[in-house]
């Protein structure tokens, strides 16, 4: 889950396609499999993708609302700093979030990614937006 790592937030709630989940402060990934290690990357930008979804399988768009303006990865992840994906501030942010079975490959270790997802967070309307 993507939330401020100093509240506590609603659980969210499924959107339409039914792979990402929004609650005010709060983005949840539902991915495919119950254990093991996902690949996220997340992209910032100032105006809504244009990038094709040609290379992903699926993609979907949400709306996110922070009150704070501090969005951080909560679950375990193999970084030292964790990025603020609310890069301008309380307010409201469009992400696209785009997914991507791997096939599993014998001989492969656990540490390697079955999943990937990646998040393209733009802002709509934020505090410098105002």
């Amino acid at each position: 889950m993507i939330a401020n790592p100093f509240q506590d937030v609603a659980t969210p709630r499924p959107t339409g396609g039914a792979m990402a989940g929004v609650a005010e402060d709060a983005l949840a990934i539902w991915t495919q499999m119950e254990s093991g290690v996902v690949g996220l990357r997340i992209n910032w930008s100032l105006a809504s993708p244009t990038m094709s979804a040609s290379s992903w399988e699926r993609y979907e768009d949400v709306e996110l609302v922070t009150t704070t303006g501090v969005m951080q990865i909560r679950e375990a992840v193999d970084i030292e700093a964790q990025p603020n994906i609310t890069f301008q501030g309380a307010g409201r942010y469009g992400v696209r979030v785009y997914g991507r079975r791997m096939k599993l490959q014998e001989g492969v270790g656990t540490r390697e990614p079955s999943e990937s997802y990646m998040l393209t967070v733009w802002p709509i309307e934020t505090v410098a937006h105002r």
